[in-house]
């Protein structure tokens, strides 16, 4: 009997370890930090882990437009509105339906997180939260809006 049920035990011990979920802080892990880039006209203010596509946030904007928000947590504001009422693309890494949201550039949400005070964000649960700036996240926050507040050249 103990031949069988020390195997076994230590069988389920082992998918017991191998089933538990990771951490979401890992020893040596990139942190999540404030990036901007830009292609062509389009700038792209990302909170997430750089060169990845784990972000928690992308916001985009063109110059003299409204700022387009993407992303598992989006902006708290009560001025947040869906982009189009297509239907919304599927995310092809996560599954999860990709909403096109858009506010303008002088919302409240993203006067905070240019003031270095960081982005409020909320996700689909109504869970309420704030992405932290820092004196980075503020400089690049205060190019991306300067930049979708510029007129179109």
């Amino acid at each position: 009997m103990f031949r069988f049920l020390i195997p076994a035990t230590a069988i389920l011990a082992t998918l017991a370890l191998a089933g538990r979920t990771e951490p979401q802080t890992v020893d040596g892990a990139t942190p999540m930090q404030w990036t901007l880039t830009h292609e062509g006209d389009l700038a792209k203010l990302a909170y997430g882990v750089p060169n990845s596509d784990h972000l928690a946030v992308m916001l985009t904007c063109s110059p003299g437009e409204a700022v387009n928000a993407w992303g598992p947590v989006r902006p708290d504001s009560p001025a947040l509105m869906r982009a189009a009422m297509a239907p919304a693309p599927i995310d092809p890494l996560s599954g999860e339906l990709l909403l096109d949201l858009r506010l303008a550039s002088d919302d409240p949400a993203l006067i905070s997180l240019a003031r270095g005070d960081g982005l409020p964000v909320v996700n689909d649960d109504d869970v309420r939260a704030r992405i932290p700036a820092g004196p980075e996240g503020r400089r690049l926050a205060a190019a991306f809006l300067g930049h979708c507040a510029s007129a179109r050249t």
